[in-house]
């Protein structure tokens, strides 16, 4: 399960004033970075990580920071309480002009292709621009709002089978999995192979 950051997870809007008006310089973008502890949590993407991990999903996080910010990607993360990931998936520092949908399709195909394939459930983003775009490249994203507050049940349905399919019930899915020899979403990533 991939979860973006900024925006569904970090509330950066403490730290924004730091960019100024564009076009913004590589000083100012240090600047930025060099400022990224001081997000805040926002509570209710914390609580739909935890009921995530709490079903048994693997936690992956995705952001559009360049590589070299991830120590303090991963510093923020466990000081704001959210549950520990698997990886932290970031923009390659060579990458700085690579748009955020380009950056959020590689996340889902390392997952989903790299790492074992049919591997992603869902990728949950805060922009609905992107979350449409995920879904016309094949990926199933899904919107944090529309996920804040569903209860076990139907938040499995919903990051497995999509938004309105309450029908499905986690028994359901299991019992449909087993039938057709597929791997659970919950087995083991295997990173290390998957970095090769």
């Amino acid at each position: 399960m991939l979860f973006d950051i900024d925006g569904g997870l970090a509330d950066m809007s403490a730290v924004t004033d730091e960019l100024g008006p564009k076009p913004w310089r590589r000083d100012v973008w240090q600047q930025f970075f060099a400022r990224l502890g001081e997000a805040t949590v926002f509570d209710a993407g914390r609580d739909l990580v935890a009921a995530t991990a709490a079903l048994g999903f693997t936690v992956i996080y995705s952001t559009t920071r360049p590589d070299f910010t991830i120590p303090a990607t991963r510093s923020w993360l466990a000081a704001a309480g959210l549950p520990p990931a698997a990886a932290v998936f970031s923009r390659p520092n060579k990458a700085g002009t690579q748009a955020a949908l380009e950056v959020k399709l590689q996340h889902c195909w390392i997952v989903d292709r790299r790492l074992r394939d049919g591997y992603l459930a869902a990728f949950v983003d805060d922009e609905p621009d992107i979350v449409t775009e995920l879904r016309r490249h094949g990926y199933a994203g899904r919107r944090f709002e529309r996920l804040h507050g569903c209860d076990p049940v139907d938040l499995h349905a919903a990051l497995v089978f999509g938004p309105g399919r309450r029908e499905f019930t986690e028994r359901k899915h299991l019992r449909e999995a087993r039938i057709a020899h597929r791997t659970p979403f919950t087995a083991p990533l295997d990173l290390a192979s998957a970095a090769r």
